[in-house]
């Protein structure tokens, strides 16, 4: 994996489709907060080549220090740490809430 310094994107939709974030290629760990749901949840999917995507992850709660299902984050804070990772996509259980992602990579 390359050094490369944080970065740093924020994402807000009310669509199912919230966004794709590229260009993570040698991120060390992946830092994201939700917020805005009341009833909807997110689906977080990981990509090394921007085509295929698995949700087969499991990225860790930050204040419960639990492994949640990527496939139903809810608000909250959530990290992932030595994960392969290029693209990571964030889509929506439903179309009526607007939801704001904020993500780090270090």
């Amino acid at each position: 994996m390359s050094d490369k310094p944080m970065r740093g994107t924020s994402l807000s939709s009310i669509a199912t489709a919230v966004g794709t974030v590229a260009n993570l290629e040698g991120c060390k760990c992946l830092a994201v907060q939700i917020t805005g749901l009341s009833g909807e949840t997110i689906a977080m999917s990981l990509s090394m080549d921007g085509a295929t995507f698995t949700s087969a992850i499991k990225p860790i709660d930050a204040t419960t220090q639990v492994a949640a299902a990527a496939a139903t984050l809810g608000n909250g804070y959530f990290y992932l740490a030595n994960c392969p990772l290029a693209y990571v996509k964030f889509v929506k259980s439903a179309g009526a809430e607007t939801v704001t992602i904020k993500l780090i990579a270090i």
